[in-house]
């Protein structure tokens, strides 16, 4: 571990003691979960820790810390507690300690190192009710987050709603607080599937289910908590591929001293400005860009609209000049016809998908037939799930009708998704199932043939069962040399019948070289570590 990281474990175990002594639920979140069930631990170039608590257990954690804590050393800032405190989600908070980068606020005393709390709100049942929960949180956010990193474009059919909430920048930021998170906070609805979470981003609607039971894992040699079924948050968080380890390590924090207080700097800046006149030119800046925010956002929408519908022409033209049958390709597929229509839909999945568009909700209309067949092409042809689920979601927000045949493929993710969680989790008879019901309905593929492999290796008993994994391994390798589950499968086959020494061989490379964290940390779980560490971290 790196000093901060040693420093972040110290804080969550102290975090950890009060909770355990309180009967204080709480859950390791996003980065830090996916360090804790791929690594056992740090992401090992990360460097901040994340937790989540439900309202209740929030609440009574943020008076424990107030009643227990010494102020000089720790602190749990909350802003519904100290409005000086410019965040809406919560921090444990080291104060004789400093953490610097590009956004901190030296004007305040909350810049030691920490530990995000995030707060889980629940939301209602009805999905308009949610809708008007958000933009009442969205308002709330900005008057509290004083940083500005919440510059949210907004659509002008919004903003006259919106600046009834904004209203609190012309008269009294306080008494705006006092009467807008009472219905922001505090509620329980009958039916409610979500929970709105407090972040560092704004906020996340995260499905309730995954936090209903709780599980622990090892996390550098503590067990912690975490949700039980943490599958679909992870997913939610990172896409499918959440299980590899990306070429671009991400990091928070440019600057660390863990024996500096943070008061140190606080009182330099004070110093040196007028803060009264600071904050209010900062206050009036951001309102002025979140105004030129919604006019960008409708000139944006009126862009996308007429690039969705030369899209359109030019899918429409390239179908009549080649004279293809798009639905005919669809429902008998060839490779060569595979093809087509990846060809046909690849520039429209590019453009749909991309982050301006989806975040602008703006649903590039193709018509029915067409728009399944993109569908389709982006979801079994192309394997991209998250360019399917953006689609479909861009296609909800716009409350565009489910037909049965969408709903089919929507219902092919869910069970793709499925096998692959199980399998994960180690449960490869539920796998099994959910691989059964989409090669039943679209057939098999490569990364089906994967998935059943992996379901072989992890029921197998007999030497009969792990000669038959061993073969198909060797028959994957043959058509993908570098599928590294391909590898494990032979590798634990191998270990199966006596071969140790040609084993380990090959788990030692995937230790060393495996692009997929789970398959990376189950190879050390046989070898054991390298002594020459893989990952790199940004000196402190």
């Amino acid at each position: 571990m790196t000093p901060t990281q040693e420093h972040l474990l110290k804080l969550l175990l102290e975090i950890d003691e009060i909770c355990r002594r309180h009967d204080i639920t709480y859950f390791l979140e996003a980065g830090t979960l996916l360090g804790a069930v791929r690594h056992n631990g740090f992401i090992p170039w990360d460097n901040d820790l994340d937790i989540t608590m439900k309202e209740a257990d929030y609440n009574r954690f943020v008076e424990v810390c107030q009643q227990e804590l010494d102020p000089t050393k720790r602190v749990m800032a909350d802003n519904r507690r100290n409005r000086e405190y410019p965040s809406v989600f919560g921090r444990y908070i080291d104060r004789e300690t400093c953490r610097i980068n590009n956004t901190t606020l030296f004007w305040d005393d909350y810049i030691g190192q920490s530990i995000d709390v995030f707060c889980m709100v629940e939301l209602p049942a009805d999905p308009e009710d949610i809708y008007e929960a958000e933009v009442r949180y969205n308002a709330y956010d900005e008057v509290v987050n004083r940083s500005f990193r919440h510059l949210r474009r907004k659509r002008s059919y919004t903003m006259d709603r919106y600046n009834e909430y904004l209203k609190a920048y012309e008269t009294d930021r306080d008494a705006f607080l006092a009467e807008v998170e009472p219905k922001i906070f505090g509620h329980t609805y009958e039916g409610s599937q979500w929970y709105m979470v407090t972040s560092a981003n704004g906020y996340n609607i995260l499905p309730r289910a995954p936090f209903e039971k709780v599980a622990y894992v090892s996390f550098e040699g503590h067990m912690v908590p975490i949700p039980e079924d943490y599958f679909d948050l992870m997913v939610y968080y990172y896409g499918d591929t959440f299980g590899l380890i990306p070429d671009k390590k991400q990091i928070h924090t440019e600057m660390s001293h863990n024996h500096i207080p943070c008061k140190y700097y606080s009182d330099e800046f004070r110093a040196c400005i007028d803060m009264p006149e600071f904050l209010g030119k900062r206050a009036t800046w951001k309102n002025n860009m979140m105004q030129e925010g919604a006019m960008w956002t409708d000139a944006y929408l009126d862009y996308t609209s007429c690039l969705g519908l030369m899209l359109k022409m030019d899918i429409e033209d390239e179908i009549a000049e080649k004279n293809i049958d798009v639905m005919d390709l669809v429902n008998n597929p060839t490779p060569e016809g595979d093809e087509v229509l990846r060809n046909l839909f690849n520039l429209y999945i590019e453009r749909q998908t991309s982050s301006t568009v989806v975040y602008a909700k703006c649903h590039l209309a193709l018509g029915e037939d067409l728009e399944y067949a993109a569908l389709y092409t982006a979801l079994l042809l192309k394997g991209d799930r998250a360019a399917f689920d953006d689609m479909i979601s861009v296609r909800t927000v716009n409350r565009v009708p489910m037909t049965d045949r969408i709903q089919n493929l929507v219902d092919y993710a869910r069970h793709y998704r499925a096998a692959k969680k199980f399998i994960l989790y180690r449960e490869f008879a539920k796998s099994q199932e959910h691989i059964d019901w989409c090669v039943e309905r679209h057939g098999t593929n490569s990364n089906f043939k994967t998935m059943q492999l992996m379901v072989d290796s992890g029921l197998a008993e007999t030497a009969d069962d792990w000669q038959s994994v061993l073969n198909s391994a060797e028959e994957i390798l043959v058509e993908s040399p570098d599928n590294e589950y391909a590898w494990e499968a032979k590798a634990d086959a191998l270990r199966f019948m006596g071969e140790r020494e040609q084993a380990n061989e090959i788990y030692v490379r995937l230790r060393d070289t495996a692009v997929d964290g789970f398959v990376m940390n189950r190879a050390i779980q046989q070898v054991g570590p390298s002594e020459t560490p893989r990952f790199s971290t940004t000196k402190e």
